[in-house]
């Protein structure tokens, strides 16, 4: 198939002008003197015939050949160009596991009235750098690289609400009424709410709570799927890891702390399961940390900038049982060996029954608030391994894809994970 919108432009627009070259060459030779056409049919080869043909017309000829030429070139790049090209399809009938919903997208732009927002759409990353639709993009692109369609893929049933919450033992009453004030969701997600016009709680609850709401049902959803002994062992949430959150207050663009909301659940079913949240967001997670200080069964494994935000005001990195602080200029090397060198070890000492992992893509190089320099293929490989270590020692493993605040962070995760679901022998080629 032809790769994109603009080849079919380029070779229709070709084949096009060939026609009208044609025509007009043949209506030139149609339009030829009685006497030139005698003269060529009298002419007893048929190589004279082409020879005469090729004289009389000779500047028709050369923009014939010239554009066929072209549009040949172009016809077997369009057809034969394999960067948009889907490179494998999954087997028919195949439920990933993998979590998604539209509601997980925070479409900031609705904050705003419909002309406004549609206006002020392309600047609003300068408030926030956060895409709230990677996730869609994320989705788009897989769908994409593998052929997919909604079917293969797992939505949560409901949004979590505040009684669940509350009874999960995830966020005070407290808390969670407070989020109606302006006040404190412009403090949480670092924007100034209070400015902008015509704003109401309900625009609020929609376009920033319920999308956290909606993702921390897939974070649960994902490690009951990595859970069940019936499947396949992983799965994955695109939304997720608000890991600043912490239960009385939230921070960093994190209102709801799906982690310990989904470990509280899954604890209170299984009080013997002991999680272990491999945290590789650029920035540390210190909501879970306070989240779980007091919990034996769950620990960290926190590999972060250590210069970045949140830093240590709130005394939490006592908290982290593997703690991984690193430099900014971090790059692939370093951040993979840290890695390799000491998951495998956190693995065999905690021996967990499940991992949760925080999968941020803000360490890629570039992103404005991670501050570090790995490659997105490093956090390709990052990711690999730690779901090929989940395989080695025989643990589920839920991942969660967190922050990542450059616009290519959706196309890093699109591509982790086809590598994951390839590795997993699900593609078909």
């Amino acid at each position: 198939m032809i790769k994109n919108r603009f080849s079919q432009y380029i070779v229709g627009l070709v084949v096009v002008s060939n026609f009208f070259i044609f025509t007009h060459h043949y209506n030139n030779l149609a339009a030829t003197t009685a006497e030139q056409t005698a003269e060529l049919h009298t002419t007893t080869s048929h190589s004279s015939k082409v020879k005469k043909f090729l004289s009389n017309h000779k500047i028709a000829t050369a923009i014939t050949v010239g554009a066929l030429a072209i549009s040949g070139g172009l016809v077997v790049k369009a057809f034969t160009d394999t960067e948009e090209r889907i490179p494998t399809t999954i087997k028919p009938g195949t439920t990933l596991p993998i979590v998604y919903t539209p509601e997980n997208n925070i479409h900031a732009h609705k904050l705003l009235s419909t002309v406004l927002g549609f206006i002020a759409k392309p600047f609003l990353r300068l408030l926030h750098p956060f895409d709230g639709e990677k996730f869609e993009k994320a989705y788009n692109q897989l769908r994409k690289n593998l052929g997919l369609t909604a079917e293969n893929f797992v939505a949560p049933e409901t949004c979590v609400t505040d009684e669940q919450l509350i009874a999960a033992g995830a966020h005070t009453p407290e808390y969670l009424q407070s989020l109606h004030d302006v006040a404190t969701l412009k403090r949480i997600v670092e924007v100034p709410l209070d400015l902008i016009p015509f704003m109401s709680d309900e625009k609020l609850q929609t376009v920033l709570v319920k999308p956290q709401r909606c993702a921390t049902s897939g974070t649960l959803r994902a490690a009951q799927i990595a859970l069940d002994s019936n499947g396949p062992g992983w799965a994955v949430n695109l939304g997720g890891g608000f890991h600043h959150a912490s239960k009385d207050h939230g921070e960093g663009f994190c209102i709801i702390n799906d982690l310990g909301y989904t470990i509280n659940v899954l604890q209170q079913e299984r009080p013997n399961l002991r999680v272990l949240i491999v945290d590789l967001d650029a920035h540390r997670g210190n909501g879970h940390e306070l989240f779980f200080k007091d919990n034996p069964r769950v620990a960290a494994f926190d590999m972060y900038n250590g210069l970045a935000f949140p830093g240590d005001r709130d005394h939490s990195t006592q908290y982290i049982r593997y703690n991984f602080p690193l430099i900014g200029t971090t790059n692939d090397d370093t951040y993979l060996t840290t890695l390799r060198d000491n998951l495998p070890q956190a693995l065999q000492e905690f021996k967990p029954g499940l991992i949760l992992y925080n999968a941020g893509t803000d360490p890629l190089t570039g992103d404005p608030l991670g501050g570090m320099n790995v490659s997105a293929a490093g956090l390709v490989q990052r990711d690999a391994f730690v779901f090929d270590q989940a395989e080695q020692y025989k643990v589920p493993i839920a991942m969660v894809t967190s922050g990542g605040y450059t616009t290519k962070s959706a196309d890093v995760i699109a591509a982790s994970l086809t590598n994951i679901i390839k590795r997993k022998g699900l593609g078909a080629t």
